[in-house]
């Protein structure tokens, strides 16, 4: 993250989180404590997410990298708590109907149907994974961006592990060209714990 801060200038994170959790790391990010930030992991307890890894990976962000600005490309599976929990706070600052709002209500939307439907649920998840990705990616006049993503969505030359689609990085190399630089961070070896039939870890 430091090479592509410090020597390349980027500031766009794009993430696999949804946009209510992009828009509370913002929010965090330009904060005196962490309230928000424990917040937000407090609701992804007993999943793959919650960690003190991914923890002190967003406190190093926000302590070397502090210009950085999240962009949230995942459904929001936190619907229950964050979602409601980001309307509220919206509302409480006046800004009902606003684009941000009504980004934030489609968010949750996405969640819920998710989690509801029974059928191509993963394939609708990278769908939208794509979709949130062009749309933020589009509205960038610096379009010099680092995504942090699962291994499921970023094999380039593959379809999803779980889904009978293409996965994201596959779909965005069709569109956007050859434009696309993929590094392999981490393995699922550092992970023993974790199998593949408890991938939709959110429920």
């Amino acid at each position: 993250m430091g090479k592509y801060y410090k020597e390349y200038g980027m500031r766009n994170l794009f993430i696999e989180y949804s946009y209510v959790d992009a828009q509370f790391l913002n929010i965090w990010m330009k904060s005196d404590d962490d309230k928000i930030l424990n917040e937000l992991f407090k609701d992804y307890e007993k999943t793959l997410a919650y960690s003190e890894e991914n923890i002190n990976f967003f406190k190093e962000i926000k302590e070397k990298y502090p210009e950085t600005v999240f962009y949230g490309t995942d459904l929001c599976h936190t619907y229950k708590t964050g979602g409601k929990r980001y309307l509220k706070y919206l509302e409480e600052n006046g800004k009902v109907g606003t684009d941000d709002y009504n980004k934030a209500v489609e968010d949750i939307n996405q969640g819920k149907k998710y989690y509801e439907d029974d059928e191509n649920t993963e394939t609708y998840r990278e769908n939208i994974m794509v979709k949130k990705f062009v749309e933020e990616y589009e509205k960038l006049e610096d379009k010099r961006i680092v995504g942090i993503y699962g291994t499921a969505h970023v094999l380039p030359y593959s379809d999803d592990y779980y889904c009978e689609g293409p996965c994201m990085a596959k779909q965005l190399d069709k569109k956007y060209g050859n434009i696309l630089n993929i590094e392999d961070l981490c393995t699922l070896e550092k992970y023993p714990g974790y199998k593949d039939s408890e991938y939709r870890y959110y429920k």
